[in-house]
């Protein structure tokens, strides 16, 4: 773990290496920072360690996307995906290259929240699921209507997980 820290002394006492910049020249100062801070308090660590956080949510669908019994998608070039009145800002995904990837997610979103989220089911399974579906079937896989739209390009998994990641009505169930 490298701890960037301006100004503090806090950690120099458990610290395994310091080094100071110098006029943005890096000098190894390990030995006299541990001097200095003998007379200090000792910062105490925890006992134990972090837990890993949970990834067995549980994902729900949200209802309220739906206005008039439908989800209308838009897109914005490769700004972001509007489902009805809800924006998924996809600007800072540096993968996504064009629009046509996004009009995908935009699908794959709708197609997730109308047939796919029932509280049942983890985030991660539901991707790898969605994934092998598309990956077989093909793009209509989460599309609607009887034919294919020309304007669609297969995501990665990578991006379809930063979409939901910044899709704030995503929901949970808890078990």
């Amino acid at each position: 773990t490298v701890i960037v820290a301006g100004s503090s002394g806090a950690y120099f006492q458990v610290a395994d290496s310091i080094v100071q910049m110098d006029r943005y020249v890096p000098k190894e100062i390990t030995k006299e920072a541990k001097a200095a801070a003998e007379d200090y308090p000792k910062l105490e660590l925890p006992k134990e360690g972090p837990q890993k956080p949970s990834l067995d949510r549980k994902i729900r669908s949200y209802p309220a996307l739906k206005s008039k019994g439908r989800i209308k998608i838009k897109t914005m070039g490769r700004d972001g995906v509007t489902l009805n009145h809800e924006t998924i800002d996809l600007r800072y995904v540096e993968q996504l290259v064009d629009s046509e990837q996004l009009v995908t997610l935009g699908n794959v979103v709708k197609h997730l929240e109308e047939n796919v989220f029932d509280g049942k089911k983890t985030l991660s399974q539901t991707i790898e699921e969605l994934y092998k579906r598309m990956d077989s079937q093909g793009l209509g896989a989460v599309c609607d209507g009887s034919y294919l739209s020309g304007n669609l390009a297969m995501p990665r998994k990578q991006e379809i997980y930063a979409c939901l990641n910044r899709y704030r009505k995503l929901g949970t169930a808890r078990r």
